[in-house]
């Protein structure tokens, strides 16, 4: 009967190895995910102008008929329109969030080029990120369960070929023997 071999120590390591593998992937997942904080404007000494606010808030809105082409640039008839409404509502004094939402409310979200923040827009970032991790994870435990089930077969393999060798070798000497006696 011959030794078999030790695979305990072999497994436990791959089993370190995985899970620092998946570790490091979670921690990328949720870097990703967090991204750079929300920094807060830098102060000026002295406030926009209006035209800068008008500016900065076109540059936040997207033309309603074209696909994500900015208010600023577009120069279809109702983005003009828009922009007079910008204007009218900046020298009233309305705040820049205040005129976003009044467009939001005529146009729908889809008039903002960056969309909130909310769970549903979370969810659809995250979800490309946990469906790989998730699918990393069932790959290294298939893996993992795939070279288990290979080894024994390969040592059961290896005993097959030395149980097939004897019975040949005893045979041939044999043949040979009675070749011998036969001359």
């Amino acid at each position: 009967m011959t030794a078999r071999p030790h695979y305990g120590v072999r497994n436990h390591c791959a089993g370190i190895g995985v899970r620092k593998n998946v570790l490091a992937c979670a921690v990328i997942a949720v870097v990703l995910l967090v991204g750079p904080g929300q920094h807060a404007p830098i102060a000026h000494a002295d406030p926009p102008s209006d035209t800068q606010r008008e500016l900065g808030i076109e540059r936040t809105l997207a033309c309603p008929q074209c696909t994500d082409l900015p208010l600023d640039v577009c120069d279809q008839d109702i983005c003009n329109d828009m922009r007079g409404i910008i204007h009218q509502k900046v020298t009233a004094g309305e705040s820049d969030v205040a005129i976003r939402q009044y467009f939001v409310q005529r146009y729908g979200t889809r008039v903002l080029l960056a969309p909130p923040m909310d769970w549903r827009g979370i969810i659809a970032w995250a979800l490309p990120f946990i469906a790989l991790l998730l699918g990393g994870v069932l790959t290294a435990i298939y893996l993992r369960s795939a070279r288990r089930r290979t080894l024994p077969s390969l040592v059961l393999s290896q005993a097959q070929d030395e149980l097939k060798e004897r019975p040949t070798a005893g045979y041939r000497s044999r043949v040979e023997r009675e070749v011998k006696e036969m001359e």
